[in-house]
């Protein structure tokens, strides 16, 4: 059972939270660089509610696309470490989820490729490493930290793992 919440753990939450830290700097940018009467509307509304809104949907759409394959590989890997009662470290996570990230795009271009797409792997591959090997890395750290929290893995290496 604790298995498979820990896989379930990286896969609904990893995928999120790698978008959210995707799509940060670009929210963050249009608010910094914007001038305040451009987040209302004429009639009161506030476009700047309605942006993150729309953030927040696209996140929770296309997220589990980019990111799903990624976060049940990262996922497995911690349970099954973990499955015995072993430790797994932040350092360990942050090269699996990097790892994880790669392959599950790498899954998905090759995907996006046999249906007729006009990028091929092979250049989806530098894409890959600059933007899916962090965001994996960083999903699997938060995603780790939240296990422990929960009292699904261990937080600590002891004598035993």
């Amino acid at each position: 059972m604790r298995f498979a919440l820990v896989v379930l753990t990286f896969l609904l939450l990893g995928p999120p939270i790698g978008g959210f830290l995707m799509m940060l700097p670009g929210i963050v940018g249009s608010i910094v660089f914007s001038s305040p009467s451009d987040w209302t509307f004429p009639n009161g509304g506030i476009v700047i509610l309605e942006e993150i809104a729309g953030f927040f949907l696209i996140v929770a759409v296309f997220s589990f696309i980019f990111g799903g394959v990624a976060a049940f590989l990262c996922g497995l890997w911690v349970a099954w470490k973990t499955s015995d009662g072993g430790f797994v470290g932040y350092g360990q996570v942050l090269l699996v989820g990097a790892i994880a990230g790669v392959i599950g795009n790498l899954v998905l271009s090759l995907v996006l490729f046999s249906a007729g797409e006009k990028s091929s792997p092979a250049s989806d591959f530098v894409w890959m490493f600059v933007y899916m090997a962090p965001l994996g890395a960083l999903s699997g750290m938060v995603c780790l930290a939240l296990c422990r929290r929960l009292g699904l893995v261990a937080a600590v290496r002891t004598e035993l793992n």
